[in-house]
């Protein structure tokens, strides 16, 4: 399984930021066990929010998209409105990448 977070926008919008890539076979098997649970509570949180096509001026926008053989998503949200399930796999991406 591979998972990539991207950041775009804000006020450095124009800076270029490299793509953060997580690939699962290089995680122990309790990492593992982690990664599985957020993704689950990712999938099954309440405001698994889409970006707005009036997003607010000067906000990041962060990207994870979760890959696997037959599915891939994509979850997006933004500074202004992260939650806790897509802030923890943000940074486990971010501890892991």
């Amino acid at each position: 399984m591979k998972l990539v977070l991207e950041t775009n926008g804000g006020f450095a919008g124009s800076i270029n930021r490299r793509k953060r890539v997580l690939l699962s076979e290089a995680l122990n098997d309790k990492e593992y066990e982690d990664l599985i649970r957020m993704i689950q509570d990712l999938e099954n949180s309440s405001v698994s929010q889409q970006i707005e096509s009036t997003k607010m001026r000067d906000s990041i926008v962060f990207s994870i998209t979760y890959e696997k053989p037959n599915k891939k998503i994509i979850f997006q949200q933004t500074d202004f409105a992260l939650t806790e399930a897509f802030g923890n796999l943000m940074r486990f991406i971010e501890q892991h990448s």
